[in-house]
């Protein structure tokens, strides 16, 4: 018999709102001030990190979405696209049902109680062709978690600059709360809200505290079948040996 195995495993499906926004300088580290996007890639990384025995893929959202990275094991590979990561990738809008019916589609025919979705907006759903509430309802008929986090400040901050031109136009956290807080309810997950990387970092370890269940996977019985055919293969080959030397070698000896 081989031996029992318990292993922690999910596969979780990162949705990160890459929208312009996510430019503005108001989300707090412990470096100071930095822009949403620059928080979001630290702590998610470090999230990452420490989830070694998951499969974690990467989708962004912002007028569309799209799948960055497929479910993986290889989470040097995403870390690496993280850091990559630029505000604008995906258009100025928000398509928040988009990004999760995209994260839907690579995770659906798993387990249920092996899959969620994480997502990350600053905004309100104002692109797309799919409802949010229509895709977590989606979701919850998958068995799928999708847990929600709206970022930034109330008070609003200042981009920076797009395509270059310096701005002076000031952004706040403007993302819609009660749909946030409804589309995690449907699916069976929870709702935060973060304003600073230590926030975002509890949030994270919430998460990973909920999503910890341990999988169990039974021994797999050795059968007499299994057993035997080893046995058949090394009589067969005794035999091909034998009659091998008895044409060649030993029809020259004395």
């Amino acid at each position: 018999e081989l031996p029992f195995d318990s292993r922690e495993k999910r596969n979780i499906i990162l949705a990160l709102d890459v929208s312009r926004s996510m430019e503005a300088q108001d989300f707090i580290s412990s470096w100071g001030i930095t822009t949403r996007m620059q928080g979001v890639q630290r702590v998610t990384s470090a999230f990452i990190e420490n989830r070694r025995a998951d499969r974690i893929g990467l989708v962004l959202f912002g007028s569309h979405a799209f799948l960055q990275s497929p479910l993986t094991a290889d989470h040097n590979f995403l870390r690496t696209l993280l850091v990559d990561l630029r505000p604008g990738v995906a258009g100025d809008g928000t398509a928040i049902g988009e990004g999760i019916g995209t994260a839907l589609k690579h995770i659906q025919a798993l387990p249920a109680d092996t899959k969620a979705v994480i997502l990350i907006t600053d905004g309100v759903n104002t692109s797309g062709t799919i409802e949010p509430i229509k895709a977590a309802r989606i979701a919850s008929n998958l068995g799928v978690r999708v847990y929600t986090i709206g970022i930034g400040s109330t008070e609003g901050a200042f981009l920076p600059s797009v395509r270059g031109i310096p701005l002076s136009q000031r952004v706040s956290a403007g993302f819609d709360e009660s749909a946030l807080r409804r589309i995690s309810e449907i699916t069976g997950a929870q709702y935060y809200f973060a304003s600073n990387e230590d926030e975002l970092n509890r949030i994270y370890e919430e998460i990973e505290s909920l999503e910890r269940t341990e999988v169990d996977i039974p021994p797999a019985p050795v059968t007499t079948q299994e057993l035997a055919q080893p046995l058949l293969f090394a009589s067969l080959l005794l035999f091909l040996v034998h009659f091998l030397l008895s044409q060649t070698l030993l029809k020259v000896l004395p």
